[in-house]
């Protein structure tokens, strides 16, 4: 098990390589957690559980509220790669849900959690800019 202030790293042709580095991906504060509570809808995942896929035309952003997800690239095939790891109050979406591209990576609860979805459509228009000043 890989902790999520560990670097994640790979392996390919040309040997090991970081994937991920501690402090890369924000972290949501409670008070901003709390405030994006208003804007999706909360639900509860298994370990396993695909959040969305590579390929998706449309996918949701996704806030974890507990347990981990991974991003993953070739998910479901031999070699499938672990990108990044994501746990509590983080987030976890793609630039292409903004600019209507395709998922290319796949995101995966690695354990049972809770997470909090904002459907695709809603994103853009909804999610307040800066949720620490919403009231």
């Amino acid at each position: 098990m890989r902790l999520m202030n560990t670097p994640a790293r790979g392996r390919d042709g040309g040997g090991e390589f970081l994937l991920s580095e501690p402090g890369r991906n924000p972290v949501l504060d409670a008070a901003q957690v709390e405030v994006l509570r208003r804007y999706g809808t909360e639900h509860d995942v298994a370990a396993g559980d695909v959040l969305f896929a590579d390929g998706d035309e449309t996918y949701d952003l996704i806030v974890m509220l507990d347990g981990t997800a991974e991003i993953v690239k070739g998910f479901g095939r031999p070699r499938a790669t672990v990108m990044a790891t994501y746990g509590q109050s983080q987030f976890l979406g793609e630039i292409g849900m903004l600019t209507g591209q395709r998922a290319y990576l796949t995101a995966v609860a690695s354990s049972a959690g809770r997470v909090l979805r904002f459907r695709s459509g809603n994103c853009a228009s909804s999610w307040p800019m800066n949720p620490a000043s919403a009231t």
